[in-house]
């Protein structure tokens, strides 16, 4: 990405950027960036924007789980050491990551992304035909509960969240997926911001959100 902006070749960024310059948004929470210590990626995403008149000068980008390595399996395939094993799926660190941009200061009041998800109160975690969890003790005691990141933030007055939920397909009878989104959601609603009001998928309206 940052080769692609330095050099102006990409239409699929260049027409991303158009797009948010005209909307001209006060916040605005990116997904799937790439995440990197020095913060690299978001500059550069920031001052592309700025060339187009769009000035969001604050800005939080944290750590993602994606691709953070572990030594374990933690899918059950047999393997280890490839990207579905690693905290969530991902080439490397920081590979899909989060940032969020704003025209008015950003305090980031609560940062859930490493909480484990064996501590995570009423838990409802993948379970082997046995009924233990899946695909052992020892793995579920080192999974975290957030598939990317998961923020609350402080912005001109306003409780912003922002979260990339696992995806709840993509695993077998274990339901690995679909718990680990279902358990997201529910920490969502644990933290008041959307206490009274249940989660809605926005492509079809359902609840499972």
């Amino acid at each position: 990405m940052l080769r692609d902006l330095d050099a102006d070749k990409s239409d699929d960024i260049s027409s991303v950027l158009a797009a948010l310059a005209e909307v001209s948004p006060d916040v605005l929470g990116l997904v799937g960036i790439g995440h990197d210590a020095q913060g690299h990626a978001t500059a550069a995403f920031q001052n592309a924007l700025k060339s187009l008149g769009l000035d969001l000068p604050y800005h939080f980008a944290g750590p993602s789980n994606a691709g953070v390595r572990t030594p374990f399996d933690m899918n059950g395939d047999g393997r280890i050491a490839d990207p579905q094993n690693a905290q969530s799926f991902g080439a490397f660190p920081g590979a899909g990551a989060m940032a969020l941009l704003s025209r008015y200061p950003i305090e980031i009041s609560q940062n859930f992304t490493t909480l484990l998800w064996a501590d995570v109160p009423n838990a409802a975690p993948p379970l082997t035909r046995s009924g233990t969890p899946f695909p052992s003790a020892d793995v579920f005691a080192a999974q975290r509960l957030v598939y990317k990141a998961h923020w609350q933030a402080q912005i001109a007055g306003l409780s912003v969240i922002l979260l990339a939920a696992a995806p709840p397909v993509f695993d077998g009878a274990e339901d690995r997926n679909g718990r680990r989104n279902a358990d997201e959601l529910a920490l969502v609603r644990s933290v008041g911001w959307v206490a009274r009001r249940p989660l809605r998928c926005t492509v079809c309206g359902d609840g499972h959100a």
